[in-house]
């Protein structure tokens, strides 16, 4: 990732531990549930930010284990929306009570080659990187 001067083309987020954590799976597996889930570019993620980004971009890398995992597409920003989700393997409903939102949409793409990075709090914003 280098220093640039042209608008942004993308951010990058990082998946906290404790989301593996919370779910009791590993992330390999996530991932590869992830993939599945994400395939199409009909299908949508929300993803949860204290902070949103000032700028819009047109992609988002997902980043867990020390690497980048997948590049999707940036949907939208939602401030202050409550949301509400019965997507759990143990059947509970997670709830989340006027939250930001970073909505994703598929395809999840992966890396060609491995894009090493440390995980950090917030977003980063980049090039196009894959």
């Amino acid at each position: 990732m280098k220093s640039f001067s042209a608008p942004p083309e993308a951010i990058i987020l990082t998946m906290p531990v404790a989301f593996f954590k919370d779910r009791n799976m590993p992330e390999d597996k996530f991932a590869d549930y992830f993939e599945r889930y994400m395939r199409h570019e009909t299908a949508t993620w929300n993803f949860v930010k204290k902070q949103l980004p000032t700028q819009d971009v047109a992609w988002v890398y997902l980043v867990w284990s020390g690497k980048i995992q997948f590049r999707l597409n940036l949907v939208c920003y939602e401030r202050n929306q409550s949301k509400s989700f019965d997507d759990s393997w143990d059947g509970k409903v997670r709830h989340f009570p006027e939250k930001n939102w970073i909505i994703l949409s598929g395809p999840a793409v992966r890396p060609p080659h491995d894009i090493y990075i440390k995980g950090f709090q917030g977003h980063r914003y980049t090039e196009k990187l894959f």
